[in-house]
């Protein structure tokens, strides 16, 4: 369907371009060239135009910046930009790879956040399977906000450590690049024994008002001094493990055709 014939469209990156082969979605690159083009210069009525997936802050200031250029500021309503949390609250070291936005709290244990993902994130690089979201990209998302949780409710310095225990996850429905919304709660508070305190957490994910996705784990929270001083010893005692006795090189058999055995001929 037309643009100039949807009360809304939503922008994506271009990680996310099968999904925009739906009526309702373009790819913020495509959408700048129609601009350009002047494709939009006679639209009836105003667009709304939603925060899909792959999309940031400098693709929204290119997407104002052309429609000012050809006087279509009206024409359109921008969304607000979301705002990424810091990348030090969810141990990450590169901006791209934060995968939330607009935290907020829920209540007294509680903490939701926006889905925002870069279309430079680390997990969307390699390849996007289909249209929807990866169960993997939503379970680190999930880790993101669980460390978030642990930093405005628990303990926010350097001198802790997150120690994973265990981590499981359940897939109710497809998470697609557009809106996303995640919230923790955290379900075990043990703080009897300081130096290490037990925590459980769960992370809801949902989409258009609809539970997608639960993300539960259990860790612990230790000072960080004692977990560096028992990391270098496990890691000195494997480093001095005997080498694993040699092995002749197997090379992978190509996929069979049908009726065909495969292995060693």
């Amino acid at each position: 369907m037309d643009i100039r014939h949807r009360p809304t469209t939503h922008l994506v990156g271009e990680r996310f371009a099968a999904f925009a082969a739906n009526d309702g979605v373009e790819t913020v690159n495509r959408f700048i060239g129609n601009i350009r083009a002047g494709l939009y210069d006679e639209l009836a009525e105003p667009v709304r135009l939603g925060v899909g997936q792959g999309v940031d802050a400098s693709d929204w200031e290119v997407v104002a910046t052309e429609l000012a250029k050809r006087g279509l500021l009206t024409s359109f309503r921008l969304p607000a930009v979301p705002v990424p949390v810091a990348r030090d609250l969810v141990h990450k070291r590169c901006p791209e790879n934060v995968m939330l936005a607009d935290a907020r709290r829920r209540g007294p244990l509680r903490l939701a956040a926006r889905l925002n993902l870069s279309d430079m994130n680390e997990l969307v690089l390699d390849h996007v399977t289909g249209q929807h979201v990866a169960g993997m990209v939503l379970i680190e998302a999930s880790r993101q906000l669980m460390q978030l949780t642990n930093h405005e409710f628990v303990v926010n310095d350097e001198a802790h450590s997150f120690v994973l225990c265990s981590l499981a996850a359940a897939f109710e429905g497809y998470v697609f690049p557009l809106a996303v919304d995640m919230e923790c709660s955290l379900t075990k508070v043990d703080d009897s024994r300081p130096a290490r305190r037990e925590y459980a957490a769960e992370v809801v994910i949902s989409q258009g008002g609809a539970a997608k996705a639960t993300v539960r784990a259990e860790y612990q929270i230790v000072r960080t001094r004692s977990l560096v001083r028992q990391e270098a010893m496990l890691a000195g005692k494997a480093a001095t493990t005997p080498a694993e006795p040699e092995v002749v090189p197997r090379i992978c058999a190509p996929a069979a055709r049908r009726g065909e055995r495969v292995g060693a001929s």
